[in-house]
């Protein structure tokens, strides 16, 4: 996912080290996230069937 920003958008040092640390800042707010998702699509796919 930090690849294709990187690839498209060539960016200094100076804003990589910020945005590394905004990313994972987010990402112990995403990892639950998902999990609640595929969770609620396997609940959801489960009753149906």
């Amino acid at each position: 996912m930090d690849s294709s920003p990187e690839t498209s958008v060539p960016a200094p040092p100076a804003n990589d080290a910020p945005a590394r640390r905004s990313s994972m800042r987010f990402v112990p707010l995403v990892v639950p996230l998902m999990a609640v998702l595929l969770a609620t699509c396997a609940a959801v796919i489960l009753s149906e069937v």
